[in-house]
């Protein structure tokens, strides 16, 4: 029998249509970038899109991130513990008002992947707002407890 190995991957709490985690493994930051390059008929670097997502993610940052990506990058991130789940059901979850809540908690999930050498820390030790805020739940705009 094979041993079932335990990610290592940190999840990040999010609440949309229900408490959900944001994981951001390499399979997931793989296939968005395959989907979006699909979408976008050209080809995308992931590594681009995810520093836009920690500049997005820096207090008064002034990066929005296309819809398109948002929604994929989300999708891409939540399909571990809800295979059914459809990008046009994030796109319903999400709108351009939940990205101030949305992209810190997807930096905060690309954050704790990084090698620590690589994470900007706080004062406080945790990783600063322009590398992915708190690990708490962050509730998304127009969401109940």
């Amino acid at each position: 029998m094979v041993e079932q190995r335990t990610s290592p991957v940190i999840s990040v709490p999010v609440v949309l249509d229900r408490p959900r985690h944001i994981r951001l493994t390499n399979r997931a930051l793989m296939r968005a970038e395959m989907r979006l390059s699909e979408l976008y008929k050209d080809r995308v670097n992931i590594n681009e899109i995810l520093a836009k997502v920690l500049l997005a993610a820096r207090p008064g940052g002034m990066v929005v991130l296309p819809s398109t990506t948002l929604v994929v990058l989300l999708h891409q991130s939540l399909i571990h513990e809800d295979p059914a789940l459809t990008e046009d059901q994030v796109a319903e979850m999400t709108d351009f008002m939940s990205q101030p809540e949305l992209v810190p908690a997807l930096a905060s999930a690309l954050v704790r992947q990084m090698p620590p050498s690589t994470t900007t820390l706080s004062n406080n030790g945790q990783p600063d707002a322009a590398a992915g805020g708190s690990a708490g739940v962050v509730p998304t705009h127009g969401s109940t407890g």
